[in-house]
Order: C-alpha cells, then structure tokens, then sequence
C-alpha cells in the first residue's frame, strides 16, 4: 500500500492554444490536508478536475494510491469532490442527500442508517437529519455537502473553493471545522483556494501555482520564511521586494531605492522584507539602511500600520506594536532591518519543480 494518497506526473492541460498545466508534479501524502494555492486561471482548479476525472491531461499521469487511474472514469476513482455551492438536492432531507451516493450503490438499509448517522455526528449536524436544505444556513449546507462526499469513505477528498460563497466570520469558523474533520477521519483533504490565509491555516502543505506550474510546495511557514521567487515572495503575505545592485562603496552590501542593505555574494538579488521586520528609528540610528518619510500611519487593532517614502519615491511598508508606535506623519526617519530577517530570493525567476515537488 503506498503511503501517498495523490501522485501527479509530469501533468500538462492545454485548452485551445492556452497551456493551462505545464508539467505538473504534485505529491500528496496519505492523512494529509493539502492545498493548490494561487490566483485565477493559474491552473489548480483544473489539476483537481484532472484528479477527479473529469478532465483528461493531454500528457502525464495520475496515481490514486499508487494505481494508476489516468484513465479510470469518475465514478470508479476513490475520491468524490465538494463544489463551492455544495450543490444538494433542494427536495431531500439532510438525511436522504447524504445517503444519496450509498443508495446508488446498493448498500443495504441498515448499514445506510448507521453510516448516514455516524457522519452527521462528525459534522456536528444529526439535529438536522429531517430538515430540508433551504433551511439550513450556508455553513450548514456546506456541511451537509462535506458529509454527503464523507459518507462513502472516499480515499480522497477534493475540495474547490468550499468555503468562497461564505462570509468572512464563517470562513473563519468553518477553516477550523473542516481541519478538525480531516483530523478526525484520517482522509487526505486536498483544497482549491485562492486564499492565503485560508490555506495556510489548515494545510499540512501547500503547492503555490502560477501560470500553469507549481512554483514552490512546502508547509506555510516555509512559504513565508523561505520564497524560492519573486511570485511566491510577493503573493504569499505582505512583502517589500526591492531589486538590488551591489554598493560600489560598501563592499557586500547591496542597493536599491535609497537603502542599502547587508547582503553578502555580490551580484543583483532580489531581497524581501516583511512589513512586521521593519523598524522606525531615528534617522541617524546605528542600524539604519536608509532613510523615508513618514506618508501614512493606520491602526490595524493590534498593530500600526506606517507607509514609508524613501528618496526615490519607493514606497514601503512597516508594521509596529500599536503601543509602542510614536510617529508624525510628514516625519524624516531612519529605516532599520535585522539582517536575519532579509530573505535574498533565488534570481533563477521561476522554480518549475521547486524543492519539496516530489514529496
């Protein structure tokens, strides 16, 4: 038995003259919630279609616990998928919908019952067995969809945009009711999402896709801490990217809109700084990389919020603790950065098979 729930080959999709996947390898471990991370029309939605079998790759291959089912129709695969809508039928009870797939196959009565009433309970919905759909709200509903795909004990649960049609404070809710249900039934959850916050709050891993192509897969942290280019940098969170070139006066240091930073190695990479590892200080402060004016300061709750100007123009960010904040707008001052907190990025422009693609 292969300790991979999902092995995805040198996958490629071309709609028309548009390359939509470009080589794709992917990797999903058994028990794993994983996430294909990235902006519209990058490709992820149509990988889990591909998974699912209901699109055909032009090349490549798909493995299903290390069987190959590239050309196994859906209805024969080991997975079932959850839209954004849920799509239940709107004339059956809760109880008739989540049965619904197990009575398509024959399964008897009883075990229907049991099975049916085993996962309401995991989802926390048994109340509302005899309850129509138009009278659940949409976390509910939603709910009542993860179930109906769960009742089969899929090997595989695929997920596209399950939680986009919700609003902001159920997101939030149902981000963690789905990571506690993936927990509880051991299946490897794999979601589409365009949200960052999303899947980095529930994903064991995430492969962040651009163009077609998987630019970095590895855990959230790695992706924040570590971008191997200039997409993953500036689309995973917040980021000050500043193109550099190296200071004739300061040898292994580097420059770029009117600061200058300790970057080792000579040549011209491409550094990234998080808002959250900018420092105001004093303009002539030892430390300092530069100088800015202070063009805006926004609370935010917990933190502050300070646009900076540097002499360029370049505008950058900086958070600080909302209590320890002291500045003026209009105010010249020194822009400070711990040299651990410098990620330099690779100058290689697009990781095609970044490190971790393999599993």
């Amino acid at each position: 038995m292969s300790d991979h729930a999902i092995a995805v080959r040198s996958l490629s999709k071309s709609f028309g003259r548009k390359d939509v996947l470009n080589d794709i390898e992917l990797t999903v471990r058994a028990g794993e919630f994983f996430s294909l991370l990235g902006p519209s029309g990058c490709g992820k939605s149509t990988a889990l279609r591909i998974i699912a079998g209901l699109e055909r790759p032009d090349r490549g291959r798909v493995l299903l616990g290390g069987t190959d089912v590239t050309d196994t129709p859906p209805h024969r695969r080991p997975t079932n998928l959850v839209f954004q809508q849920g799509a239940l039928f709107p004339h059956m009870t809760v109880f008739d919908n989540v049965a619904y797939g197990l009575r398509a196959r024959r399964t008897g009565r009883a075990e229907i019952t049991r099975r049916v009433a085993e996962i309401l309970d995991v989802v926390g919905m048994s109340e509302f067995a005899g309850r129509a759909p138009s009278t659940l709200s949409g976390g509910q509903r939603q709910r009542i969809a993860i179930a109906r795909a769960l009742v089969g004990r899929p090997d595989v649960l695929l997920l596209d945009e399950p939680l986009s049609a919700l609003d902001l404070g159920l997101q939030l809710r149902m981000r963690r009711e789905l990571r506690s249900l993936q927990r509880q039934t051991g299946t490897a959850f794999v979601c589409v999402t365009h949200n960052q916050s999303e899947a980095m709050e529930v994903s064991d891993r995430i492969a962040v896709m651009n163009d077609g192509r998987v630019e970095q897969l590895g855990t959230a942290e790695e992706l924040y801490r570590a971008p191997v280019s200039r997409f993953v940098a500036g689309f995973i969170g917040e980021n000050n990217l500043f193109d550099t070139a190296p200071d004739p006066d300061s040898p292994g240091r580097s420059r770029a809109d009117g600061l200058t930073f300790p970057v080792p190695g000579g040549g011209s990479p491409l550094v990234a700084v998080r808002p959250e590892f900018i420092r105001v200080v004093g303009p002539l402060d030892h430390g300092a990389v530069g100088d800015a004016v202070v063009r805006s300061v926004g609370f935010l709750g917990a933190r502050i919020r300070i646009v900076l100007e540097t002499s360029t123009g370049r505008e950058v960010l900086a958070d600080t603790d909302a209590h320890a904040a002291s500045v003026t707008v209009g105010a010249t001052v020194g822009v400070a950065v711990d040299p651990a907190r410098i990620t330099v990025v690779p100058a290689d422009g697009r990781a095609v098979r970044a490190k971790g693609a393999a599993g």
